[in-house]
């Protein structure tokens, strides 16, 4: 399962997920994508169903709305797809790195392409939503290298992003200008 979570609106990419889900349905339609998270927008609900129906891949999409419980969708991922156009940092991502799902995003987008890194995922050019589908292809394909990635960037995410490890460093900056 292909997994994306925010609020559904277009700084976060819904309609970039519909379209990657497309391309890469048309090569793996055993292939299912799940996006967590509540509409801003009717407008863009409307339109995700809208598009979803007549690309023909509304059995394989689904937009859960808000959950109280989006870890469960998480542990249940094999991938993470971030679609944002722009996200500073999103906690979203730690959350499912730290679970060992590998991450497709765009260059560009903020700083998760450096968490991501060479080993983590795959950084793809900024809105190709072609790349973005091969890029879910590859890691669909190959359970090693999904599961290699997900060991990096979970590895990445407890050695630097804890509590434990950031809070210190937050106090410390705190401390400095209080």
């Amino acid at each position: 399962m292909v997994v994306s979570s925010g609020t559904v609106d277009l700084r976060k990419g819904a309609d970039l997920f519909i379209q990657v889900a497309f391309k890469a349905l048309k090569k793996r339609p055993n292939l299912k994508f799940v996006w967590v998270g509540m509409y801003n927008d009717e407008w863009l609900r409307h339109l995700t169903a809208i598009d979803a129906h007549n690309l023909g891949i509304s059995d394989s999409v689904q937009f859960t709305g808000e959950k109280t419980n989006p870890i469960d969708y998480f542990a249940s991922a094999d991938i993470f797809l971030m679609t944002s156009r722009e996200d500073p940092f999103p906690l979203v991502c730690l959350e499912n790195a730290s679970l060992g799902n590998p991450i497709i995003c765009f260059e560009k987008s903020g700083s998760i392409p450096e968490l991501v890194g060479d080993d983590g995922g795959c950084v793809v050019p900024y809105l190709d939503v072609e790349a973005m589908a091969a890029a879910v292809i590859n890691l669909a394909d190959d359970p090693i290298l999904r599961r290699g990635c997900g060991e990096n960037i979970r590895k990445r995410v407890l050695n630097n992003f804890t509590v434990d490890k950031q809070a210190p460093v937050i106090y410390d900056i705190l401390k400095k200008y209080l």
